[in-house]
C-alpha cells in the first residue's frame, strides 16, 4: 500500500518498488490496495496521469471506476496485473468513514511451493517531522 504526500514526490520511489515488484515471477500475483490519495476520476490531475503511465509501464490496470470518497473522489484503488481478471461489486457510498468500502472478486490460482511473501510497508521510524512538516507547508501555501 502506498500513501503518498504529493505524488510527484514520490513518483520515483512509485516506478522503483513496481520495477522492483515486477521482477518476480511474472506469473505470480500481485495486488496493490488501499488510498493513494490520487484523483484518478479527474483526467486533468497530473498524479493520476502519471499514476497511469507507470502502471501501463508495468502492465499493471487499476480496476476501480467509481467514486470511493466521500468528497465525491476515486482515491482508493485496486490494482493488478494486466492478466487477472477481477469482478468489482457495486460501490456503496462512504457510511463508517469518508471512504467507501470495497469488495472485488478475483481467481487466485494454487500457490506454487516456489510462491514467497512479498511486502512493503513504510518505516514510520525513519520519517523525518521536520522533512515532513516543510513538505506540509510547501504544499499547503
Amino acid at each position: 500500500m502506498l500513501y503518498p504526500l504529493h505524488f510527484t514526490y514520490i513518483t520515483r520511489a512509485c516506478h522503483m518498488s513496481l520495477t522492483s515488484l515486477s521482477k518476480t515471477r511474472q506469473r505470480s500475483m500481485l495486488m496493490i490496495l488501499g488510498d493513494l490519495n490520487i484523483h484518478v476520476d479527474d483526467a486533468t490531475d497530473s498524479g493520476a496521469s502519471k499514476l497511469s503511465d507507470i502502471l501501463a509501464s508495468h502492465s499493471l490496470h487499476q480496476h476501480m471506476k467509481s467514486l470511493t470518497h466521500i468528497s465525491g473522489h476515486t482515491l482508493d484503488l485496486f490494482i493488478t496485473r494486466d492478466d487477472l481478471p477481477v469482478a468489482m461489486s457495486p460501490i456503496d457510498p462512504p457510511l463508517l468513514s469518508d471512504h467507501s468500502f470495497i469488495v472485488a472478486e478475483c481467481a487466485s490460482p494454487p500457490p506454487s511451493s516456489e510462491s514467497a511473501y512479498s511486502r512493503l510497508v513504510r518505516n514510520w521510524h525513519s520519517l523525518d517531522i521536520d522533512v515532513f512538516v516543510a513538505i506540509y507547508r510547501h504544499l499547503t501555501s
